[in-house]
């Protein structure tokens, strides 16, 4: 018996040439065995199209019968994944009618101008209230949430600057604690004799070359 000829004593034809399947079921959706491989079964929609219309399109999905329980392939449609996908996702709500927001377009608006003003997140809370946090307020002006609406922020968020540390070492302390350190003075001497505001590890630091690379390097005695 061909899997066409078996598939069609699970099937009975109604009015409207809907085929109901009367097979094997799992959740509501039947399924067909092309052979006894543990990866030959199908779902009944599926196998319908591919025993009378052929292969499925990569990339494509089968659009089956509105009628629940029809598995006429002929009653069936190829769609792309992407836009059966799309189709089915639900709507993006932004704004006041997504379910978690706890601010209106009015309220945001009124952040933004308070914001434009030069007042600060902490401020602006204070004045709103509401449970809005520094954090919310922060993500409204930077653009991250409430891209929807045309906010007009004017004042720049404003970004941390980090302290650069100074530089304590000068090239002519470099070059005299090289030259004292080549006379046959000490480290230690030399970090004290020089006049720099560095710690004796820097100093010594620029002293062996391993920083103030750009400067000459003298040879030192060696100890004995």
């Amino acid at each position: 018996m061909t899997p066409r000829e078996r598939f069609m004593r699970k099937v009975v034809v109604e009015v409207g040439e809907h085929w109901r399947w009367l097979g094997k079921a799992k959740n509501g959706r039947g399924w067909f065995r092309f052979g006894p491989g543990p990866h030959e079964r199908r779902e009944a929609d599926r196998a319908a199209w591919m025993l009378f219309r052929g292969d499925v399109l990569p990339g494509h999905v089968v659009r089956y019968c509105s009628t629940p329980g029809c598995v006429n392939p002929w009653h069936a449609r190829l769609q792309r994944t992407d836009e059966f996908v799309r189709e089915f996702r639900p709507p993006v709500v932004r704004g006041e009618g997504a379910p978690t927001a706890k601010l209106d377009s009015k309220t945001v608006r009124r952040i933004v101008r308070l914001w434009n003003s030069g007042w600060t997140g902490k401020q602006i809370r204070g004045r709103i209230g509401g449970g809005v946090t520094v954090q919310a307020i922060q993500m409204i002006v930077s653009g991250r949430t409430w891209r929807h609406l045309d906010l007009n922020v004017s004042r720049p968020r404003r970004v941390r600057k980090w302290r650069v540390t100074r530089q304590v070492l000068t090239d002519l302390e470099v070059l005299v604690a090289r030259h004292m350190r080549a006379s046959g003075y000490s480290v230690r001497e030399a970090w004290r004799r020089c006049g720099t505001k560095a710690c004796e590890g820097a100093t010594a630091q620029a002293i062996y070359g391993r920083t103030f690379r750009h400067l000459p390097l003298p040879a030192y005695p060696r100890a004995a």
